[in-house]
């Protein structure tokens, strides 16, 4: 796919600079005009182009990606969604009144984005300026903007950042309606879905629980062998008594 392709008026970029034996990296959201929208991850080893949007980061892709992979991810759009999504103030409600989101409250959730934090931020995600909007019912997850109007998620107990959308209304309408937008920035820097990398810890729990179920039903043969050996022998070692106690006699 040409790079070129991928430029129009209706699609934002967040572009992720290479640093050392890094690719070039562009976080793509299309908007169609019409009922489909597609999210698209673009890892390239192209240099820096030029791009509509004045989005960047220093988020480093994954180096052993070496060929131009484009993951899609579509879906066709509800009518009635559609509708719900047309009003911000109707996606906080929803927000609040159903997810139990709250508004970002300084005095006591200020240290969710202390300077340990914000510093980290900086580092980790070239996240310069924090805009806090809400907290989740845990207190432990903060939605928040950063100067290029992106929506991240913070989770203090799990220490995972999560890229929600490229502003605040895409970000609560994934958050709400299309889960499989959101995308968690992994140690190595690549963009990962929640769903899948939630699908993925699944998958290895249930490979774990087998494995151990497994090796159970393994130890429990390797027992009921030994208690049959165990009987087998004192059923001869009663034989020979009793061969014996015959011959004394």
């Amino acid at each position: 796919m040409q790079m070129q392709q991928l430029i129009s008026s209706n699609q934002h970029f967040l572009k992720i600079k290479p640093e050392k034996d890094h690719q070039f990296c562009i976080w793509c959201i299309s908007y169609s005009l019409q009922s489909e929208r597609q999210t698209k991850f673009i890892y390239t080893l192209e240099k820096e182009q030029s791009s509509p949007s004045s989005l960047e980061s220093a988020w480093k892709c994954n180096p052993k990606i070496r060929d131009l992979k484009v993951w899609e991810l579509t879906q066709q759009k509800n009518k009635e969604t559609m509708q719900k999504l047309q009003s911000y103030s109707e996606l906080v409600a929803t927000l609040k009144n159903d997810y139990k989101f709250r508004d970002f409250y300084k005095p006591t959730d200020g240290w969710l984005i202390d300077q340990e934090n914000k510093e980290h931020f900086n580092e980790k995600y070239s996240i310069t300026n924090i805009y806090p909007l809400f907290v989740d019912h845990s207190e432990m997850v903060v939605f928040f903007l950063d100067d290029r109007d992106i929506l991240f998620a913070w989770c203090e107990m799990t220490r995972e950042m999560d890229i929600w959308g490229i502003n605040k209304m895409e970000g609560i309408a994934n958050y709400l309606y299309h889960p499989e937008k959101v995308c968690v920035i992994m140690n190595d820097g690549e963009l990962v879905t929640r769903v899948e990398l939630v699908c993925h810890i699944e998958k290895e729990r249930a490979e774990e629980k087998l494995i151990k179920e497994k090796l159970m039903e393994k130890n429990r043969e390797k027992n009921r062998e030994k208690r049959l050996a165990k009987k087998k022998r004192l059923v001869e070692e009663k034989r020979l008594k009793r061969l014996a106690e015959e011959k004394q006699k």
